[in-house]
């Protein structure tokens, strides 16, 4: 409230509660992180493995460029599932779909002969291990967590859809 210059008192002009700030805040977060997600995923002259590569490797610049203090918003929101309403976690499992859709278009695309079941569950586990990733880097403020889950999820995804 300080950066924008509104008084403390006047949260409530703008949100009807938290739980609508919340929500606010997940809707632009999604629309940066699919616009941030897609200028990897959208670079034709690449694999997907090195689409994905090149995004978890900049991920983990940025992490360490801001000491590990930077996570991933729906991953902390998501460490704290018991206290949030419904409502919430509804649209947090909603942005990851979207997020899982986005990475097995790009696997299927690429790689057509590989059915969408096989993209889509590798797109899923991609995300539940990243999250994790980025919840232990931050936690050892070292990117190696980020590389070995993505070293593990490349040997996965070639027995999976090779």
């Amino acid at each position: 409230m300080k950066s924008v210059q509104v008084p403390k008192g006047s949260f409530y002009h703008y949100f009807v509660n938290k739980e609508a700030f919340i929500l606010e805040v997940l809707d632009a977060y999604e629309l940066y992180f699919v616009k941030r997600l897609n200028k990897f995923l959208s670079q034709t002259d690449l694999s997907p493995l090195e689409k994905l590569q090149n995004f978890v490797k900049d991920a983990g610049e940025k992490m360490q460029k801001y000491d590990f203090k930077r996570g991933c918003i729906l991953g902390n929101l998501g460490q704290e599932v018991s206290y949030l309403p419904q409502e919430i976690i509804a649209r947090i499992e909603n942005i990851f779909k979207v997020w899982e859709k986005l990475v097995s278009d790009c696997l299927h695309q690429s790689n057509s002969q590989y059915s969408l079941a096989d993209c889509d569950e590798a797109a899923y586990q991609f995300w539940i291990g990243w999250e994790g990733a980025v919840l232990r880097a931050r936690l050892v403020k070292s990117t190696s967590p980020l590389d070995a889950f993505y070293r593990l999820f490349t040997l996965a995804v070639k027995q999976q859809i090779t």
